[in-house]
């Protein structure tokens, strides 16, 4: 049953980040004419194609979170929240002393490191999955 857990969490973590690969790039092409249409200068593109990328980031750190709410992990998720917190201030506060250049690199990057932190955690809970369930109660 613990190999079939696992499987399915990172089956559907798998699915989340096609899907969100896939939007994406669908809004990295797309994106130069929405902006046409709805009349935003263009100047604006580096900018909404980093966000993209950073809110896709978060989507995939958000799946990762329900997994950890599902276990009753929320130390996990505390510990989570917190390297977030941290990370998008002080990420963000250096790029807005770099310059518009680089405004939502401090965002996108938080969440990047984040969302690596956060699946390194879950491996290691499901990987001990069976000894915290059975042994620990």
């Amino acid at each position: 049953m613990r190999d079939e857990m696992v499987f399915a969490v990172h089956r559907g973590l798998f699915d989340i980040i096609k899907m969100q690969t896939l939007s994406v790039l669908l809004l990295v092409v797309f994106a130069p004419a929405i902006f046409a249409k709805l009349d935003i200068s263009a100047l604006y593109l580096p900018l909404f194609y980093v966000d993209a990328v950073a809110a896709s980031l978060q989507v995939a750190l958000l799946a990762v979170m329900n997994v950890f709410f599902y276990l009753d992990k929320r130390r996990e998720v505390l510990a989570t929240v917190v390297l977030l917190s941290v990370l998008n201030v002080a990420l963000s506060v250096v790029s807005l002393r770099l310059g518009a250049v680089y405004y939502g690199y401090g965002f996108a990057l938080a969440m990047l490191i984040t969302l690596v932190f956060a699946l390194r955690v879950l491996e290691r809970k499901l990987g001990r999955l069976e000894y915290e369930t059975f042994m620990l109660q």
